[in-house]
């Protein structure tokens, strides 16, 4: 409609039965900002631990309620909100230094002047989460 644009993707399949189901919808709302929601279900035997990430080659500080990311003159600001606390990070894409594979995939190379950003919040488990993302200019 003339607020807000987006779909819906069932991703529970791309978590290889890390979580009992998953989905993302991506809005844009009034042409302005990113708005993604994600609805994770753990399993009943074990939470799920989500990470959510990006790389950029913006320039990330960590803020009280999020990650400002600055490139030239614009400053956009990352803002979770979930039911279950979410934890902000930075992080390296240098593959010597990181806690988790970086680059993702062989194809893609370090590049000194690019950050991961993102957050984690984890779901009890056999429990529902809705985590909403929204990505604004500052």
């Amino acid at each position: 409609d003339e607020q807000a644009m987006g779909a819906t993707v069932d991703l529970t399949s791309t978590f290889d039965g890390e979580v009992a189901a998953a989905s993302r919808t991506a809005l844009v709302r009034n042409g302005e900002y990113l708005e993604l929601t994600d609805r994770i279900t753990a399993t009943s035997s074990k939470p799920a631990v989500v990470r959510w990430c990006f790389p950029t080659s913006a320039v990330p500080a960590l803020v009280s309620d999020g990650i400002e990311l600055t490139q030239g003159d614009v400053t956009m600001v990352l803002k979770a909100e979930s039911e279950y606390e979410p934890v902000y990070g930075i992080w390296t894409n240098d593959p010597k230094l990181a806690d988790f594979p970086a680059p993702f995939s062989e194809s893609e190379e370090y590049r000194e002047e690019e950050y991961y950003c993102g957050f984690k919040v984890t779901v009890p488990a056999g429990q529902t989460c809705e985590i909403k993302t929204i990505i604004k200019k500052k």
